[in-house]
């Protein structure tokens, strides 16, 4: 479960996603996570099992959504924007990548211009294992279509990773020779 700017995220064993703004209770929504199918030529038709989320990570803004399965089978972005009953986007740069930690970095203002607007935030939850997370949240700009973070991963590599909106535009693993 996750907080953020009064939005919370909570994934269920079932592999679904309850959204709730707090502003606004009364418009919970409900997402069902399914991992698109490999057999199918349309790659709007999914599957029908939902995938078993560990993690759940929600930016400061509550406007950008990562969100992790048990062993990186598959990583999922969504954007608060987005049409109500829209499904998560698979992230096929993080696919294989056990994400256990989000620093989220400065948001872009909402007209999409990326001007920088707040402070960053790291964010660490767990979802499915019964426990409650925990989280740390500065707050951020307005969470435009931008986002910029880095995401720690069980093998204690860092990545550096830029979403517009739609999916992950740039994936790269810092500390290596190119970055020393």
């Amino acid at each position: 479960m996750e907080v953020a700017n009064g939005i919370v995220v909570m994934a269920l064993r079932n592999g679904h996603i309850i959204r709730l703004n707090l502003a606004n209770p009364a418009d919970l929504e409900d997402i069902e996570v399914t991992r698109p199918s490999a057999a199918s030529s349309n790659p709007r038709q999914e599957e029908t099992s939902p995938l078993s989320i560990k993690h759940v990570f929600l930016d400061p803004t509550g406007n950008h959504l990562l969100i992790c399965t048990w062993g990186g089978e598959e990583n999922y972005y969504m954007h608060s924007s987005w049409k109500k009953g829209q499904k998560p986007r698979p992230l096929p740069k993080l696919r294989g990548i056990v994400v256990e930690s989000v620093a989220w970095g400065p948001m872009g203002d909402s007209s999409g211009t990326g001007a920088a607007a707040g402070s960053s935030s790291a964010s660490s939850s767990s979802s499915s294992g019964g426990g409650s997370g925990a989280s740390n949240s500065a707050s951020g700009g307005s969470g435009g279509p931008a986002s910029q973070l880095l995401i720690g991963t069980s093998k204690g590599k860092i990545y550096e990773v830029s979403l517009d909106g739609l999916a992950e535009k740039k994936l790269m693993e810092l500390g290596t020779k190119d970055h020393l």
